[in-house]
């Protein structure tokens, strides 16, 4: 579930680059270069996003997703009550985590490790009262189930809560969905986050696309795409694509990935997608 020690995120709001000259969507390195999550758009209007790669990849042009175990379900009813056990140093004094103006979550949640949370998203999803429901909050890190008392972990957010929390509370949290990248599974896909550029080993950094004209591995035992087909996750070979499934009511089965921007030559080669994955 950890997010490498080395990851880190931000959460600034920034600009869009007008020179792509210094972006090199081939790059890959051990250690990160940028915030895991940057964005640039290309003039032609692709999308590249600098990722966190989980599992070694083999090559450019696999679709790749996040790691499901990225995330926590929801949990009923895991906030604690707020107390001035749980005072921060550097808040204002009785404002204590869960309450409304703080950024920290002291919830209950068992065999979590520090920071596996961080650049995460938190969701309220029930909380007794529908006005405090709803809110997004972007994690920016976490401690250890134990700390800061047996059986709890603390979250640190990037915003301040806009509505005080309760033992009623409950919680979702999504992973970042550049982080703990591995080449897309039918069985087990989760959110498709771009098409890889080159190779990596297992912990890289480096750029996938996720929006214009890409270079997808075409699944060996799927039926050939033609240009303007919709392409969607291969249910054969991860992080290849193939034709997109339909049921008879023409709902779509399988995540869908883009476009065929040209028809593919023979089955296991690559074939242009247009991207819509950002």
């Amino acid at each position: 579930m950890a997010v490498s020690t080395t990851s880190y995120f931000s959460n600034a709001t920034v600009g869009v680059p007008q020179v792509a000259g210094d972006f090199n969507v081939f790059d890959s390195s051990s250690s990160p270069k940028l915030a895991v999550g940057t964005k640039f758009e290309r003039q032609d209007g692709a999308v590249f996003r600098y990722s966190h790669f989980g599992l070694a990849i083999s090559s450019a042009g696999l679709v790749l997703a996040t790691s499901n175990t990225s995330n926590m379900v929801v949990t009923n009813s895991c906030v604690v009550a707020s107390s001035s056990t749980y005072q921060m140093p550097e808040e204002q004094n009785g404002t204590y985590p869960n309450m409304k103006g703080s950024r920290y979550i002291v919830l209950t949640k068992a065999s979590i490790t520090a920071d596996d949370f961080q650049g995460c998203y938190a969701v309220i999803c029930s909380a007794g009262n529908l006005h405090n429901c709803g809110f997004t909050y972007r994690v920016k890190g976490n401690t250890a189930t134990g700390d800061p008392t047996s059986g709890n972990l603390r979250l640190q957010l990037y915003e301040k809560l806009q509505a005080s929390l309760s033992s009623s509370t409950s919680i979702v949290i999504a992973g970042n969905p550049h982080s703990n990248l591995y080449p897309a599974s039918y069985a087990t896909s989760g959110v498709l986050a771009g098409v890889s550029m080159t190779s990596h080993d297992a912990n890289d950094y480096g750029w996938v696309q996720s929006k214009g004209v890409a270079g997808c591995l075409h699944d060996v035992a799927g039926s050939l795409v033609i240009a303007g087909d919709m392409v969607s996750i291969s249910t054969a070979t991860n992080g290849s694509v193939s034709k997109a499934s339909m049921l008879s009511n023409s709902v779509m089965l399988i995540p869908l990935v883009g476009y065929a921007a040209a028809s593919v030559a023979a089955s296991g080669n690559w074939v242009p997608v247009k991207l819509i994955m950002d």
